[in-house]
């Protein structure tokens, strides 16, 4: 191998963090991955000298390894979401809501004012109709809201005329996914790489048994760049591997073919 610069497809699988078997429904592409990064902390304990000024080092042991991966994901797909986010993912099917009551999304009151904006809880294809919370509901006139421009989920309640507040609305939702952020267990992953040296065309295949990785520390929604994602992970050893030389318990490098 001549100098290095990497390039190649980063791949995923959930494994059983005590056995490193493979577990799940196969290898999941990560995109584009702007860094993949294996590294080692190494925590020493040093010992220097007392007899003289010269503080000199005179023993020097290692008293703990840990290998540490990181990555940088550029696509916020929901399958990395459950990376970035640490989410749980679930697909909504498209449907009809019916009287969903509705929040101000700038007070967090159930009443509003002219004008005031209100969230639906999933996203519109189509408003049925909006009704008030009187004893014998109100229907509010077609002309008294309108859809948000712009926004999937908001509707501007133009005018409150006498309409008992809140207002529930009846429509049909477009089918979704949605990711609850920091609600899915912690997971361990198998992480592998196959590279090539864009110097030689070299190819690489490099992978880490058993990798716990924490959601991003940042999730950047507006930039002025291509966003990026930062996981800074742990790879933890597997003893069940360390008997096989062409394993090694923290992961390996495959090359020359």
């Amino acid at each position: 191998m001549s100098a290095f610069i990497g390039r190649g497809i980063v791949r995923a699988i959930q494994v059983n963090p005590t056995t490193g078997a493979k577990i799940g429904a196969g290898w999941l592409d990560l995109g584009e991955v702007s860094n993949f990064e294996p590294g080692a902390d190494v925590q020493t304990l040093e010992k220097r000298t007392n007899r003289d000024t010269s503080n000199a080092l005179i023993a020097f042991v290692e008293t703990q390894l840990n290998s540490s991966v990181n990555l940088t994901l550029d696509e916020p797909s929901a399958d990395n979401l459950n990376f970035i986010l640490r989410g749980e993912k679930v697909a909504v099917a498209s449907g009809t809501v019916t009287t969903e009551s509705l929040q101000d999304v700038d007070t967090d009151r159930v009443d509003v004012a002219n004008n005031g904006i209100l969230m639906t809880k999933y996203p519109i294809n189509a408003i049925s109709s909006i009704v008030d919370s009187a004893g014998s509901p109100a229907t509010v006139n077609p002309l008294h809201y309108e859809r948000l421009t712009g926004s999937a989920f908001g509707i501007k309640i133009l005018n409150i005329s006498t309409y008992v507040q809140p207002f529930k609305v009846t429509y049909t939702r477009l089918a979704s996914t949605i990711l609850a952020a920091l609600e899915k267990a912690v997971a361990n992953y198998r992480i592998g790489i196959e590279n090539v040296n864009l110097v030689d065309n070299e190819a690489q295949y490099v992978e880490y048994y058993n990798v716990r990785l924490p959601p991003a520390t940042r999730f950047g929604l507006i930039t002025e760049e291509f966003a990026s994602f930062v996981l800074e992970g742990r790879a933890l050893a597997v003893a069940a591997f360390d008997s096989d030389p062409h394993l090694g318990k923290y992961g390996r490098v495959v090359m020359g073919y």
